[in-house]
């Protein structure tokens, strides 16, 4: 009974590292990033156009700087009074970032500075983020169990001595 309880153990702490590790590798593949920016105008300047194709959770990581996410219709119009007018808000903000939630369509990232900003951009399909996050709560689960299963099989193994 003891060798099937380490045994077992043993088996749900490697299937929790394989889940962990792999659905982890398959978000981070999916994260697209970039940090490429072009001047629009003067202190003005606007990133490459931002691909959605799924449902998106986009990351502006932007240090403090005065920025706007619009849709790439817009983004030929270049003006800083229809770009501020037509900008989507973020759903959640900090001292250095902007967190979006976005529907499929092209979209563009305006930034207003006196010199290249260095701001970066990542974004990765929801869908994506929570079947796999799941699983790495799953594996995590395994894991844990097999750090509880573990100890337990190797202690209750030992001949107490009376």
């Amino acid at each position: 009974m003891k060798n099937k309880l380490l045994q077992g153990g043993i088996v749900l702490l490697v299937v929790g590292i394989v889940l962990m590790g792999t659905c982890i590798y398959i978000i981070y593949s999916n994260i697209k990033t970039t940090d490429s920016w072009y001047k629009a105008e003067d202190n003005l300047y606007k990133s490459n156009e931002i691909k959605v194709y799924d449902e998106s959770l986009l990351i502006l990581s932007h240090g403090k700087i005065e920025y706007y996410l619009v849709n790439s219709s817009y983004a030929y119009n270049v003006n800083s009074s229809i770009i501020i007018n037509s900008s989507i808000p973020p759903i959640e903000t900090t001292d250095k970032e902007a967190i979006y939630d976005l529907e499929p369509g092209t979209y563009t990232i305006f930034v207003k500075s006196n010199y290249t900003p260095h701001a970066s951009i990542s974004y990765v399909p929801i869908d994506t983020l929570i079947m796999y996050g799941v699983i790495v709560i799953v594996g995590l689960l395994f894991f844990l169990l097999g750090l509880i299963f573990i100890p337990m099989a190797i202690m209750s193994s030992r001949k107490n001595p009376r």
